[in-house]
């Protein structure tokens, strides 16, 4: 240390002192430009972006009502109509496995009151309390806790067939009921109730809007189903959609739809739907009365994941030449989009709410498919963006059949294939500054 004193003494002048602040100061402000963007709230919790990343898993309905050939039972059906005969968990999960499913959600008790496990006490909301204990803390670790909202009516009240009108919200008492799923399971999302972490997306058919913000108030009874869809640009809360849809019409087995099972095709487009409009997609499987999942049913969603899995295959723009007309300095350059790793992102200055990325090929491609992410554990931005194609100098807007708005974990936009020489997506507008955290083709 004291010789390389000694050394810079004998050469040093105020000019060079002056050049070196200089430097130090033009990289200062170079990292101070690198630094990400700040956080626009509402963000995901990291369990939320788990659950997201999930993106398709199982749902199951099977109790008294498939053995009545109901689809809403009043607890008027005797118990020991329940009868499989050939009970088979097992297929249940190797279908699902097959079919991509990430995961199952079992319908243990719909509104009949019937119970798919031994218990029961006479009053009933400490009954259901019981029950949730039981659940929750005897059957191993759970991604998710389904309330629905199902309530009142008609029904065997206690024995009595009655009309009950009930104020969900109070009623079950839903903050005891979430301190009890937690206190099990802390990182489980949580659908329905007033404390729910995922939100209903307002319909059964499988589509969530093309617009589908993770953003919105905290849901209760009362939310009109335009937030459900939607979700709200404004909302404090992130309230990711979940869309639920059975493969047949009805959420029970019934024989007389067994030719009405979805097609490999209808359920490739509830994906594009749900999936691919920053939803995760819930499918149901109605299992059938000897106690396994239908062969038509099986045979279908394995052919659907078959099909998509195909559809999504080749990155197209893995091999791209990448280029942007903005990039906050090199940490968050346009390449980050296509380097397979969500944790990395292409971002812009705090001034530019909007940007341009193009992707140049070596050669003509054939796409349909464009997906784009947003890096949302910072927020969800985007609010409106297009896509545009280059063949032989020749410039040509890409029209899908559907609005392009919100980004948000997933967007797939599908249109008629196209021959390009260079992809282009325009941001129009943003809530701040852009975050792609990846894009792709096909």
């Amino acid at each position: 240390m004291i010789l390389t004193l000694q050394i810079y003494k004998k050469s040093f002048n105020f000019a060079s002192m002056k050049k070196i602040i200089s430097i130090t100061l033009i990289a200062l402000v170079m990292v101070a430009c690198t630094k990400a963007p700040e956080p626009l709230s509402p963000v995901p919790s990291d369990d939320q972006l788990a659950w997201q990343k999930l993106e398709t898993y199982a749902f199951i309905h099977f109790g008294l009502n498939t053995f009545n050939d109901l689809e809403w039972g009043y607890g008027d059906t005797p118990s020991t109509t329940f009868n499989p005969t050939d009970l088979d968990c097992h297929q249940w999960a190797a279908t699902l496995k097959n079919a991509g499913m990430k995961g199952v959600i079992l319908t243990a008790k719909h509104h009949d009151g019937f119970c798919l496990w031994p218990t029961g006490f006479p009053e009933y909301v400490e009954t259901y309390h019981t029950q949730i204990q039981e659940l929750t803390s005897n059957y191993g670790p759970l991604f998710e806790f389904w309330f629905d909202g199902a309530n009142g009516g008609n029904g065997y009240y206690g024995g009595a067939n009655e009309t009950r009108s009930i104020d969900p919200d109070n009623y079950y008492d839903y903050q005891r009921a979430k301190d009890t799923v937690l206190a099990y399971n802390p990182t489980a999302m949580i659908f329905g109730g007033p404390y729910g972490t995922v939100r209903w997306v307002g319909n059964e058919k499988g589509f969530a809007g093309t617009t589908n913000w993770c953003n919105a108030p905290q849901i209760t009874s009362q939310t009109p189903l335009k937030i459900n869809t939607y979700g709200d640009e404004n909302g404090t809360e992130w309230l990711p959609a979940e869309v639920d849809v059975s493969i047949r019409p009805g959420w029970f087995y019934h024989a007389n739809e067994d030719d009405k099972v979805k097609t490999v095709n209808e359920l490739c487009e509830i994906y594009y739907n749900s999936v691919g409009h920053n939803a995760n997609l819930l499918l149901n499987f109605p299992v059938a009365l000897n106690g396994k999942i239908h062969p038509i049913d099986s045979t279908n969603a394995v052919e659907f994941y078959k099909k998509l899995s195909n559809e999504l295959n080749h990155n197209l723009l893995a091999c791209a030449k990448v280029h942007a007309d903005n990039e906050r300095g090199r940490r968050f350059s346009a390449s980050k989009v296509n380097d397979g790793d969500y944790e990395t992102f292409w971002a812009t200055d705090d001034d530019y709410p909007y940007g341009t990325i193009s992707f140049s090929m070596d050669k003509p491609v054939i796409i349909s498919r464009v997906m784009i992410q947003e890096y949302v554990k910072l927020g969800q931005r985007v609010k409106s963006f297009y896509l545009e194609g280059e063949k032989n100098g020749r410039w040509f807007r890409i029209n899908p059949d559907e609005t392009l708005t919100t980004v948000g974990y997933k967007r797939i936009v599908r249109f008629a294939p196209v021959e390009v020489d260079k992809l282009v997506i325009c941001f129009e507008e943003s809530r701040g500054p852009l975050c792609i955290s990846n894009i792709e083709a096909y």
